[in-house]
């Protein structure tokens, strides 16, 4: 006790008892703050020593006057009241130090901040250290401050007071030097260096690597390409089935684009279409039955390997027939052939027609004044008739069997506009006809009409055309296509048919006669005549399939059987 009294003086210990901070003028809604203290014994285990607590009452309040020794001051802000902390340290005294924590948010020297004082004006605890006279409250006599540590860490459980227009951060050299200890020690270090260095630097490696890679791959790929267009014949070319048919059909679309389509069936039985267009003047493939299952979300399409194709347009939509294993006849067809956009059409379903085994298909897609519009097809029936489907105003129906000859099994097929003499439109060449071409039981190619000439009514024409070789009639019947042509309307007609070994006949109607010849190819490659199935479209082109390629040959209108090489229908 004589050491506390020689270190603090004789007063300490009544000083110590007595601190208390008195609010006056209290109103309704304010608050009130009562610092006391009250005397509690504590035993410790090397003997007994007083300590002493102090409690704080808190209330609201709202401009009211703080008494400091005797003197009053006039508080502006309402302030929410810090928590003391109580420091026992009896090591060298039983005299508590009590240590205020005070919000960082209020000035040194502001007369509104509380401050504990006692007898012997003089601040009790000390943080860590002396602080300067400058930094104290006007009010002390004595300036020996405990400023709390939160001042220094920025962390406190205690609720702080806002900021006002008319308080600022203190000038103190030594409160800015707390500042940027502060600073250090709340940021973090990433090997070595501050975080945001950190982050700039680690966002400019990841840069450079990925711009490393993307340079690596580049060339990887470069150099991928030029070693894959070296040996693009054996990687590149698809592989045909040697038994697939052909479809051929060509348009010219809404912005004055002439195009181009031929169907075919690769090495997996899967439906390919080759297109072109007047821009580019180049083929390129692509696959109509991925397209389709892509489109319908099915897991597979269910082609016949070998099937008849038909393909019909009226220059905004494709539609393409083709057989499944059971000789269902089935419909797709594309609204952008280009961008790849097929699905399965509503023929199966709504006829389900069942062709013979081995029937061959043909369609056209009639569009002309004072036509319906109609889309026609034909296959042949189990019992060897001429089934013909329509298709008019988005309904299917059943429009046959046509003809009265009876087919021959498995016959070609080839259904092409015409015009009749009396053809609608100003010179009456629209093409307002159809013509149908088959095989009988005897080998002759017959001809179904129908058009102004008949009443729109189907009847046997007039060719019955012999077929020029024995051979024609071996099994399968020979592959038929045809098409119409002439300077004033399609008042012409070619047809050729294709025998199994490979023997090609043509014959020609040039308004009056029938005449019947071999064609003349010319022009192509080697290897492009020897052809397995042909196919034509509107614009006079041929297309034959020979020794695993597409060729596209063009007769002559004024001599129909010189054909001539035009293109190799690339299928790469």
């Amino acid at each position: 006790m004589e050491e506390d009294t020689g270190r603090h003086g004789p007063g300490s210990r009544s000083q110590a008892k007595t601190p208390e901070i008195f609010v006056v003028d209290e109103g309704a809604g304010t608050t009130h703050w009562d610092l006391n203290t009250t005397r509690t014994e504590t035993t410790a285990m090397n003997g007994d020593s007083a300590s002493m607590h102090l409690e704080m009452e808190t209330r609201s309040v709202e401009g009211t006057t703080v008494i400091e020794r005797g003197q009053s001051t006039r508080s502006t802000t309402d302030i929410d009241p810090p928590r003391p902390a109580v420091v026992m340290d009896n090591h060298y005294s039983d005299l508590p130090e009590v240590v205020e924590a005070i919000p960082p948010s209020w000035e040194l020297g502001d007369s509104k901040m509380p401050v504990i004082t006692d007898d012997a004006s003089e601040k009790i605890a000390a943080m860590d250290g002396q602080i300067p006279a400058s930094m104290l409250s006007p009010s002390l006599a004595d300036p020996v401050p405990a400023y709390p540590h939160s001042l220094r860490y920025r962390s406190s459980n205690l609720s702080t007071v806002p900021l006002t227009s008319d308080r600022s951060v203190p000038s103190s050299p030594y409160y800015d030097q707390m500042q940027i200890q502060d600073e250090e020690v709340r940021e973090v270090k990433v090997c070595g260096m501050g975080s945001r260095v950190f982050m700039c630097v680690a966002i400019g490696l990841l840069v450079f690597v990925l711009v490393l890679l993307a340079t690596v791959l580049g060339v990887t790929l470069t150099m991928k390409g030029r070693q894959s267009n070296s040996d693009s014949s054996t990687h590149d070319i698809l592989t045909i089935l040697n038994t697939s048919q052909l479809a051929a059909v060509n348009w010219t679309d809404t912005t004055g684009t002439a195009r181009s389509a031929v169907f075919y069936q690769d090495s997996e039985s899967t439906i390919l279409v080759s297109l072109r267009d007047s821009i580019s003047n180049s083929w390129y493939y692509s696959n109509v039955t991925q397209a389709v299952m892509n489109m319908t979300g099915a897991d597979a399409l269910d082609v016949l390997a070998g099937t008849p194709l038909a393909a019909v347009t009226n220059s905004y939509q494709v539609s393409l027939y083709y057989l499944t294993n059971n000789n269902h006849v089935a419909e797709i067809w594309a609204s952008d052939i280009i961008g790849e956009v097929w699905y399965a059409g509503e023929l199966g379903t709504r006829l389900a027609p069942q062709a013979m085994e081995g029937s061959k298909l043909s369609a056209y897609w009639q569009i002309c004044e004072n036509c319906t519009n109609s889309l026609f097809l034909t296959y042949q029936e189990p019992s060897g008739s001429i089934q013909l489907c329509n298709l008019t105003n988005n309904t299917w129906s059943f429009a046959g069997p046509i003809g009265t000859e009876l087919s021959t099994n498995g016959t070609g097929l080839a259904l092409r506009p015409f015009t009749d003499n009396d053809g609608a439109g100003r010179y009456g060449t629209i093409d307002n006809a159809l013509r149908v071409y088959h095989f009988d039981t005897s080998g002759k190619l017959l001809e179904i009409m129908q058009g102004p000439e008949t009443n729109f009514t189907w009847v046997d024409g007039s060719s019955s055309t012999a077929l020029s070789s024995a051979a024609a009639m071996i099994d399968p019947s020979p592959g038929l296509a045809s098409t119409s042509y002439g300077d004033h309307g399609w008042t012409n007609m070619i047809v050729m048919y294709l025998a199994s070994d490979g023997t090609l006949t043509s014959s020609y109607w040039n308004e009056s006669v029938w005449t019947r010849g071999t064609p003349n190819l010319s022009g192509g490659p080697s290897g492009s005549t020897n052809f397995t199935a042909i196919a034509t479209a509107q614009n006079r082109m041929i297309y034959g399939l020979s020794n695993g390629g597409i060729y596209e040959y063009r007769f002559d209108d004024s001599d129909p059987l010189n054909w001539i090489f035009t293109s190799d229908v690339a299928t790469n």
